[in-house]
């Protein structure tokens, strides 16, 4: 029944596409908000491992998920119990950790906006009682990496998506520990850019493009072996 289900989804949508059968092998589809995915498969090998910071939604706006449906597993961070809930349920191929990530651990507050893709942490304080906000515990990088990265894994992907928070996450890791091949952070003013710019640069990484609000950077060796 599921076969059958996914060869009507692929029957309707190549006709959508205006495609023929020959032309829609060579279409790929991405789950990314901007198509982050379609970029970051071609600067990746077709196995690996990844780190989800900032979830969210398993499928939907994912930059991992094309990855899983590929083979791929990973950790994923979500502060949200719905979200987190969902990840178990859609990838149980991934570990999930039900927490928020930052540059020290702690505790703090999920603040809920009008949609799942907007809400915020903020580090300290309580949450109030009304259902706006709720209380989440705060890891760093470093931490989760200790508890979870299976024994042997190298490079991969880094995905990193906090609403402001990117470079806080980036500066609790411990880069000696899991050097990720592939970075893909958010920036959505000039000195979060710029901030994040900085910081990856020192650590030995590239700058390979923007797509849209997601910046990428390329572990600098990998980038010179492939393009030089």
């Amino acid at each position: 029944m599921a076969n059958l289900r996914r060869w009507i989804v692929s029957l309707c949508t190549q006709r959508k596409a205006g495609a023929t059968e020959k032309e829609w092998k060579n279409i790929r589809l991405s789950f990314s908000q901007f198509g982050e995915d379609l970029v970051l498969e071609h600067l990746l090998p077709n196995k690996g491992f990844y780190v989800d910071i900032g979830a969210n939604h398993p499928v939907t706006h994912s930059n991992t998920w094309l990855f899983y449906r590929n083979g791929w597993r990973g950790i994923v961070v979500e502060p949200n119990p719905q979200l987190a809930k969902l990840h178990r349920r859609r990838r149980p191929g991934d570990v999930v950790i039900e927490a928020a990530a930052g540059m020290k651990s702690g505790w703090g507050k999920l603040l809920r906006g009008e949609s799942h893709l907007t809400s915020q942490v903020k580090a300290g304080g309580s949450a109030k009682g009304d259902g706006s906000e709720i209380s989440v515990s705060i890891k760093t990088l470093r931490q989760i990496l200790k508890e979870h990265l299976p024994v042997g894994v190298e490079g991969g992907l880094l995905n990193v998506d906090c609403e402001g928070m990117d470079l806080q996450v980036l500066k609790g890791n411990d880069w000696r520990q899991w050097r990720p091949t592939v970075i893909c952070a958010e920036t959505k003013t000039l000195k979060e850019d710029k901030a994040i710019q900085s910081f990856l640069q020192k650590k030995g990484y590239h700058f390979v493009g923007r797509v849209f609000y997601s910046v990428i950077y390329q572990d600098e060796k990998d980038f010179r072996r492939m393009f030089f």
